[in-house]
């Protein structure tokens, strides 16, 4: 009957948005990124978005903190259904670690399930898919940025700082994540400091591994 129809429509008009699930990363650079997902529609009705809420943190996000991530943006949607859309972040720390993730939003402002999440470090190694380490020179000690091989990622790489004479200075762990950066505060294992002058880092994987020249200033 029309009432019925009236009130499957009705039904159907407050149906939420549809939770994007295949949010990533498309580009990244050392201090910015672009994001893309798959959209939902540009309707702003029946499941598909009017626009869309990105947020990024330097904590981990999930959906009962979602709210709280302090890097917002709001894009309107306007990509057709099942074509990609984007967004990109800029004024990004370098070797800093940050989660992003989105919601869809329609119309009557009912809001999707919140999508599935991201996280990156930016740095000059972003991107990279292959094992790789780059050092950076600061006043003291070095700042690492590293990248495990996708091969490796299920299991714990260590990164090694070697003297000039291939002698092994300090040793760190890396495990359960694809990459990452940390600081060398120029400390030998024995906690003294080491000698100003030319040393090797080295990442070890389960299956590859990367080296890099530093100046070890003081």
């Amino acid at each position: 009957s029309r009432g019925n129809a009236a009130r499957t429509g009705a039904a159907i008009a407050s149906r939420p948005p549809a939770r994007v699930t295949d949010l990533r990363v498309s580009s990244a650079g050392s201090t910015s990124l672009e994001l893309a997902w798959t959209s939902i529609g540009a309707s702003g009705r029946d499941g598909q978005a009017a626009h869309y809420e990105l947020r990024g943190s330097e904590q981990p996000i999930d959906a009962g903190n979602f709210e709280q991530a302090e890097r917002l943006k709001w894009l309107p949607s306007t990509i057709a259904k099942g074509f990609e859309s984007r967004l990109a972040y800029s004024d990004l720390d370098p070797g800093r670690r940050y989660w992003f993730a989105l919601r869809a939003v329609d119309v009557l402002d009912l809001v999707s399930p919140v999508s599935n999440v991201v996280t990156i470090v930016p740095g000059p190694l972003s991107g990279m898919t292959r094992a790789g380490i780059v050092a950076g020179q600061r006043a003291r000690g070095a700042r690492l940025f590293w990248n495990v091989d996708a091969a490796s990622t299920q299991f714990e790489a260590r990164i090694q700082i070697l003297d000039i004479n291939g002698r092994v200075c300090r040793t760190f762990g890396v495990a359960g994540a694809t990459d990452g950066a940390m600081d060398w505060d120029g400390l030998a294992e024995s906690g003294e400091h080491a000698a100003p002058g030319i040393y090797f880092v080295r990442l070890v994987t389960r299956f590859a591994g990367a080296r890099a020249k530093l100046l070890l200033l003081q």
